[in-house]
């Protein structure tokens, strides 16, 4: 898989499963929950509007990563929730 593979779309509530799959250890070693996304990412997607986007990296048949950006004024944004899924590092997932 090359980065012209990958699209950049918005995410779906479909994409639940595998968010959650390559999400749910990130900080496993760090915090007993392990990571928010899985808790907030339906949210996300549900409150996705004009000012608030939540993107995935759709690689085909799983999900390469996740971010979500908030524009708080007309020049200021807020980017967090990114991720890289861990089969695809080192495959131009954050520059796509």
């Amino acid at each position: 898989m090359t980065q012209q593979d990958l699209r950049v779309r918005q995410a779906e509530l479909d994409d639940y499963d595998d968010v959650a799959a390559f999400t749910q250890d990130t900080w496993a070693d760090r915090r007993d929950s392990g990571d928010y996304i899985p808790r907030v990412f339906e949210d996300w997607v549900d409150s996705d509007g004009p000012r608030q986007r939540t993107l995935v990296v759709d690689a085909g048949d799983d999900v390469a990563g996740l971010a979500q950006f908030v524009r708080l004024s007309e020049h200021e944004a807020w980017a967090q929730g990114m991720r890289t899924n861990p089969d695809y590092r080192g495959r131009g997932v954050g520059r796509r």
